[in-house]
């Protein structure tokens, strides 16, 4: 699975950029506290758009687990 995110800052959106991306392939976005602050699946397209406007200005990370893999990428509200 190769991976990118970028944060969309007109839109206040995470967007991840993937492939082969099953349907049950899902993503946990954290605090550098460990506490899970959004969840869900990634679309089985190859751009998954994720809406961080409720998070509040702070470091993050995201983690997104597929077959057995498990991707990590740290990012930044500011």
């Amino acid at each position: 699975m190769i991976v990118s995110v970028h944060i969309e800052k007109k839109t206040n959106r995470l967007i991840v950029h993937h492939t082969e991306c099953s349907a049950n392939t899902i993503y946990d976005i954290y605090n550098s506290s460990g506490q899970i602050k959004l969840f869900g699946f990634l679309s089985s397209e190859p751009k998954t758009s994720i809406d961080i406007s409720q998070l509040p200005k702070n470091g993050y990370f995201i983690q997104i687990i597929t077959k057995g893999n498990v991707f990590r990428k740290a990012f930044k509200l500011e």
